[in-house]
């Protein structure tokens, strides 16, 4: 029996985006001056609504900072002199031996 449509679930099962939703939570984050972090801190908070994300990493001083201009920036509108950050999405390791 043909297909008429295939839906494949990308994010988080296909490829491994966590480096790269680390890297761009980073980067707002830096746009604040908050500290730095590893993107291997963030991995655990992926998935949380990132106004949540956020109140966790950020001092209490910078709650509230990250806006619309860096969620602008990181959607690629907009962009003024800030430099949004590199994406590189890896796939799994073995995909090709699942994927047919």
């Amino acid at each position: 029996m043909p297909f008429d449509n295939v839906i494949l679930d990308f994010d988080g099962t296909i490829a491994d985006s966590r480096r790269d939703i680390a890297r761009a939570q980073l980067w707002a984050m830096a746009q604040v001056g908050a500290p730095p972090r590893r993107e291997e801190e963030l991995y655990p908070l992926i998935g949380l609504p990132l106004e949540e994300t956020f109140r966790r990493l950020l001092p209490a001083a910078l709650h509230g900072k990250i806006g619309d201009a860096a969620v602008d920036v990181l959607a690629g509108k907009n962009a003024g002199s800030a430099t949004r950050p590199d994406f590189i999405i890896d796939e799994f390791p073995a995909l090709e031996s699942v994927v047919l």
